[in-house]
């Protein structure tokens, strides 16, 4: 299990037993000598553990993360300087499905002790689905061990700020040999639209048709059913369509 000085990238990963219980989430961070920052400052260091946990709402999401096309395949680091310089970053792979992690690194020092934030986020490739941050304190030599600070993570992912969904078309009819686009336009707080979010289509009566991921609904017979538009974050508006003689 070897580390390359002046990497940031060391993937000082392991899968614990897997509990299979989203509520026991948690992606903990202790201590090691193994990951070592690119920019020592003044040659002192401090071992810094965190424990990132995911909220309620985050852990809603993530029941159903798969039903979008995310897949969270690694996790970012990172501490930031109260003058906004970077004094550690590290993005290391995780199996996805993997419930608990454990992260060791060591954090390069200009002072005997500082005031930094930790970010920590969760994500698809670059794609940014959960994150949190906390202020914490280091000390030379690992003192913080002590005041491991919890890091909660919200959903901040594609769809996070949305408010309301449109749906286009509202309620109407089809023929029964023919097929119908529908489209769910996210709004945020301001009615401003929000692209690129995943959209999940489902209907409250599957036995009248079929709809695909991309939202086009194909009726098997006569009758009606209702259309139904989700976001990740559990927001949701449906449409009613009737399935013409």
């Amino acid at each position: 299990m070897g580390c390359s000085r002046g990497k940031l990238s060391c993937p000082m990963t392991r899968a614990l037993n897997r509990r299979w219980s989203v509520a026991t989430l948690s992606f903990a961070v202790a201590s090691s000598s193994c990951i070592v920052p690119t920019d020592a400052g003044s040659g002192m260091y401090a071992y810094l553990g965190v424990i990132p946990s995911m909220s309620q709402d985050a852990i809603d999401v993530y029941r159903g993360i798969d039903d979008f096309g995310m897949t969270l395949n690694n996790v970012r680091v990172a501490l930031t300087r109260e003058d906004g310089s970077l004094a550690f970053d590290s993005t290391i792979a995780i199996t996805p499905g993997q419930d608990s992690i454990v992260l060791e690194l060591v954090v390069g020092m200009k002072l005997a002790r500082e005031r930094m934030e930790a970010i920590v986020e969760l994500r698809d490739e670059a794609l940014v689905v959960f994150s949190g941050k906390e202020p914490v304190e280091l000390q030379r030599g690992g003192g913080a061990r002590a005041t491991t600070p919890m890091i909660v993570l919200d959903y901040t992912g594609p769809g996070a700020l949305a408010r309301v969904i449109e749906m286009n078309p509202r309620d109407t009819s089809i023929a029964r040999k023919s097929a119908l686009t529908y489209i769910a336009a996210p709004r945020d707080a301001w009615g401003q639209a929000i692209p690129n979010v995943p959209v999940s289509w489902t209907l409250s009566d599957p036995t009248a048709g079929d709809i695909t991921t991309d939202g086009v609904f194909t009726p098997r017979g006569r009758g009606e059913t209702w259309v139904i538009a989700r976001l990740p974050t559990g927001l949701r508006d449906s449409a009613k369509v009737v399935v013409a003689k």
